[in-house]
């Protein structure tokens, strides 16, 4: 009797920023600039992050919220509903100055805890800021793909990655 040896491998499968730029984009919540780039490597802003985020839970277009304006965030911000909407829900909150500040390049630690209350992952956090966060974005496998430090901007690139690598992680209800 022969006996072949079974060898059984296991893959874990890590989108580049082309790949999940173009699902995004295919998905109709990312759009290119005008040269026809997505611009993946341009750093992206904490409005540009929850514009997707919002885009993503189809809640973009939503008025009349009830969570008080942030005081940098005027109702002629082009990214206010979009802001306002994930407020109401609690998956942001802003800074204790009542400030969002939405030209700033988001971070990976604001960004991961983002995707991670969306989730339904933001209870399961354990210890101290951005430590928690990092290591609960790596254990769901959201930045596979790319490493950050949790201070780090994100680009476009990375953010892409981040909400497809989110779209494999079962919600928790």
């Amino acid at each position: 009797m022969l006996l072949i040896p079974c060898i059984l491998f296991s893959f874990s499968f890590a989108y580049t920023a082309t790949e999940a730029g173009d699902i995004l984009v295919k998905m109709g919540l990312m759009s290119g600039y005008p040269d026809g780039t997505l611009g993946l490597e341009r750093d992206i802003t904490r409005a540009e992050f929850c514009t997707l985020v919002a885009k993503m839970l189809g809640i973009s277009d939503e008025e009349n919220f009830t969570t008080e304006d942030f005081s940098d965030l005027p109702q002629t911000h082009w990214a206010y509903k979009n802001v306002m909407a994930l407020a109401d829900r609690g998956i942001i909150s802003g800074y204790g100055d009542t400030t969002f500040r939405p030209s700033n390049n988001v971070t990976y630690a604001e960004s991961a805890v983002i995707l991670i209350s969306v989730l339904g992952y933001k209870g399961d956090l354990e210890g101290a800021w951005p430590t928690n966060v990092t290591t609960m974005s790596e254990s769901l496998g959201l930045n596979s793909g790319f490493s950050a430090m949790a201070s780090d901007k994100m680009t476009r690139g990375n953010v892409s990655i981040m909400l497809v690598n989110g779209m494999d992680v079962e919600l928790k209800k």
